[in-house]
């Protein structure tokens, strides 16, 4: 019968809980570049401006398409040796997810704007407001409320999708799994674990997001 080897896991917890640190780290630098990135891409879509509106398109196109793990490994092992750029592990897996989830906020921004009637963007013309005003003022605040979820969302994939990582090496919460059940033979003890705590923050940061949605909604 099955014993579940809890000391064993219990003396590995500051290493766990490290390793889980960085996992969140990655996440959420990836998730607040991806942002400003995705609102820049998400402007330029939308722009009147022919070449800009097409490589915003392009840009959504093939960074959405791109599987997460060959795009990692096709620029830490291809792009950095052939132009001889020094990248770390973790910086490449940041630059990575920054530029993907980006392409999926861009169209979130873009489903936000899209969601806001015509009129009220007329109606603050008419009031005398600049465009950059009207943005900021009156379309973006609206924006963030309705894709607030959709956002979220994409946090806790940025969290679970940072396991790929670790073909880089990375030592975040799955590397480090790996190197633990390696080391004591215990693969169901250790993979639990961060399956646990995997579950344990996707679920927490949902709450989280539902929280702050229901209050910048009143």
């Amino acid at each position: 019968m099955l014993e579940f080897q809890l000391e064993t896991v219990v003396a590995s917890g500051p290493r766990i809980m490290t390793a889980l640190g960085l996992t969140i780290y990655i996440a959420t630098v990836s998730m607040l570049s991806g942002l400003a990135v995705g609102l820049v891409v998400s402007l330029l879509r939308g722009s009147g401006f022919q070449p800009f509106r097409l490589l915003a398109v392009t840009y959504i196109s093939i960074f959405r398409g791109l599987p997460l793990i060959a795009f990692l490994i096709w620029l830490y092992f291809g792009v950095t040796v052939a132009f001889n750029i020094q990248l770390s592990p973790i910086s490449a897996g940041i630059v990575v997810m920054t530029i993907q989830s980006s392409a999926y906020l861009a169209e979130i921004y873009r489903s936000g704007m899209e969601a806001i009637p015509h009129t009220q963007r007329q109606a603050a013309v008419a009031l005398g407001l600049s465009p950059v005003r009207v943005f900021t003022d009156v379309q973006f605040p609206q924006a963030v409320r309705i894709v607030l979820p959709a956002i979220g969302n994409e946090y806790i994939g940025l969290v679970k999708g940072s396991a790929l990582v670790s073909v880089l090496g990375v030592a975040e919460l799955m590397r480090t799994s790996q190197q633990l059940v390696q080391f004591y033979q215990l693969p169901f003890e250790f993979f639990t674990t961060a399956a646990v705590l995997y579950v344990a923050v996707g679920v927490g940061l949902g709450r989280l997001f539902r929280i702050v949605e229901k209050r910048i909604r009143y």
